[in-house]
């Protein structure tokens, strides 16, 4: 609950630091364009059988004001799903789409000299929005029923973050953070995000 309150308490302290602020910016929109890569671990066999890896395409189109960012994020792929019941751990692979708003810290500045933060950019991430997730079971490894978590479900999420300007205009990023679902707590997953990087 902290790290929920956390994030929410972030949310709203960036992006009024953001509107308010009226510092000029050369390339205001961030797009993160990439992959995302779930690290899913049922709690039962936790050490005994690898993670099950789960992954979706996702999109972030934000604005930058001042050392702050703030926008929307939209991405479809796949999540597992763990619901505990009877004394057991089921998980099951359901389709899922993504939503939310986010909102970033930029603190380069803080820890690079100026030439470097021409090509580089560390920021911290934080996210509010959640899943639909539908479909039955779609990894094959067990009996196909419905009655694993579905629908909306809202989750939360802090990371950390790097931009590598390689152009002008384009270059990569990776991400890294750790996500909560808090209606099913056996979903809370790490999270691993690269792909291209785009301002204008």
């Amino acid at each position: 609950m902290r790290l929920i309150r956390c994030c929410i308490f972030l949310n709203f302290i960036f992006l009024n630091v953001s509107v308010s602020s009226k510092e000029k910016q050369t390339h205001p929109f961030i797009i993160h364009a990439g992959f995302a890569q779930y690290k899913s671990e049922n709690p039962v066999t936790k050490g005994h059988i690898p993670p099950t890896k789960f992954s979706d395409l996702r999109i972030d189109i934000g604005y930058k004001l001042c050392r702050f960012d703030f926008g929307l994020y939209y991405g479809i792929g796949t999540k597992e799903m763990y619901k505990f019941e009877n004394g057991y751990h089921h998980g099951v692979g359901r389709n899922a789409q993504s939503y939310g708003f986010n909102v970033n810290f930029h603190f380069a500045e803080y820890l690079l000299n100026d030439k470097l933060t021409k090509f580089f950019d560390i920021y911290a991430a934080s996210k509010l929005g959640g899943y639909y997730a539908y479909g039955k079971d779609n990894t094959g490894a067990g009996p196909l029923v419905d009655y694993y978590p579905s629908g909306n479900l809202f989750i939360c999420y802090a990371g950390l973050g790097i931009n590598s300007m390689l152009f002008k205009y384009v270059g990569l990023f990776c991400e890294y953070g750790y996500e909560i679902c808090p209606a099913y707590s056996y979903n809370n997953q790490w999270v691993l995000r690269f792909g291209l990087s785009f301002r204008f």
